[in-house]
């Protein structure tokens, strides 16, 4: 009897030991869920654990928006790209403007122009910085002069009319229009023959009315495609090949300003960041440099009084067809575009009549100086980073 209890105690015991089958496998089930859960969310009370395992899952959410909201910057960046092509080169060029340091600059200027000149050796680079007083080397000459709605004369529509640069632009031989995004914005191929060399460049051109902001200019930026980038895609082109054997000419970034001191004179403020390919000496730098520094303004000036009755005058001033001939005629988007800055320079000078006496006073008073100007007559807020680079 007592044997017989005591085996079904063993025999009670080792079923509570010795779990079913069936109970075995829901265990198991339930035990593998739970590690499972305790690797991806931590037990309450283990704190340190949790922080992690919350940290790593922020960490996951923030990384994912991060590619959400680049991807979706992307997307508006070449929505806005698409929309204008033009956008992102200008504002590199404005920020590679802005980021030029003239402060280990020569002072090359001549009598009745400031230009300051560095040649940076280790990126075969040159900078190069013009300052000028129209009224220091000309009489007169306008912007724009419109009249009775016949586009008179001035540098903006003689520079504007690219076909026209061999009229009046010193060893220009053609220049070719390749592309035009807008009655201001464009690309062009000029090529230049200097006795029996032949030498080209091309320029991406953009002109912006700011006479109505805090810069007060007409704002001409400028740009190259990178050197070696023949018959490669650059801003919808297919960049032509060189001309000759020189190396092409190359502008990296280059921002002209414009502002109308009266309707006769204009404060002109040149900046420039060319490749030196051709390792030219700097002693013949210095001289073009200074040479064209004297006598662009003087040429356009001269050139002003041809321009009734020539291809320009026809090109500028007949409206329509060409009356049988095969004359190239300005288009409608051109003309409103004339139009329309001549009437925005005109506001300008009316709102700031001081601006004539401002400019006189400032040349007047830098006649003693070296190189016949300060730079105190830079335009715009541009203007007042760029003269106090200078004055250092």
């Amino acid at each position: 009897m007592g044997v017989a209890c005591s085996c079904e105690a063993r025999e009670d015991v080792s079923a509570e030991l010795v779990p079913s089958k069936e109970n075995s496998g829901e265990q198991s089930t339930s035990e593998l869920k739970s590690i499972k859960h305790s690797e991806e969310s931590p037990a309450l009370s283990d704190a340190s654990t949790k922080a992690v395992w919350e940290a790593r899952q922020d960490s996951q959410a923030l990384s994912s928006s991060f590619h959400l909201e680049k991807e979706k910057q992307e997307e508006q960046d070449e929505s806005i790209t698409q929309a204008d092509p033009t956008a992102k080169m200008l504002a590199e060029i404005r920020a590679a403007i802005q980021a030029q340091d003239f402060s280990a600059a020569r002072d090359i200027s001549k009598a009745n122009a400031k230009v300051m000149f560095l040649h940076k050796a280790n990126l075969s680079r040159d900078l190069v910085q013009f300052s000028i007083n129209s009224k220091d080397q000309v009489p007169t000459i306008p912007l724009l002069e419109v009249k009775d709605e016949k586009i008179v004369c001035g540098t903006i529509p003689t520079i504007w009319a690219l076909h026209y640069w061999p009229l009046w632009f010193p060893f220009c031989e053609s220049n070719k229009l390749l592309r035009r995004f807008s009655p201001s914005s464009f690309v062009m191929n000029c090529t230049l023959k200097v006795l029996f060399l032949r030498l080209d460049f091309v320029l991406f051109i953009d002109i912006a009315d700011k006479l109505h902001t805090s810069e007060e200019c007409l704002e001409i930026l400028m740009r190259s495609p990178p050197p070696g980038s023949e018959g490669q895609e650059w801003m919808g082109i297919t960049v032509p090949p060189k001309c000759g054997s020189l190396p092409r000419l190359c502008v990296r970034d280059s921002s002209l300003r414009l502002k109308p001191l009266s309707m006769d004179h204009y404060q002109c403020d040149l900046q420039m960041d060319l490749e030196d390919q051709a390792n030219a000496p700097q002693w013949a730098k210095v001289f073009v440099f200074q040479q064209l520094a004297v006598r662009i303004l003087p040429e356009l000036c001269k050139f002003q009084s041809k321009i009734p009755g020539s291809a320009l005058d026809k090109f500028l001033n007949t409206r329509g067809p060409g009356g049988g001939d095969t004359v190239e005629t300005i288009d409608p988007d051109g003309l409103e575009y004339i139009f329309n800055m001549q009437k925005s320079i005109e506001k300008f000078v009316a709102k700031n009549p001081q601006l004539e006496e401002k400019g006189e006073s400032n040349r007047k008073g830098s006649k003693g100086s070296k190189g016949g100007r300060s730079p105190g007559t830079l335009a715009g807020s541009h203007g007042l980073e760029l003269r106090a680079r200078m004055s250092k």
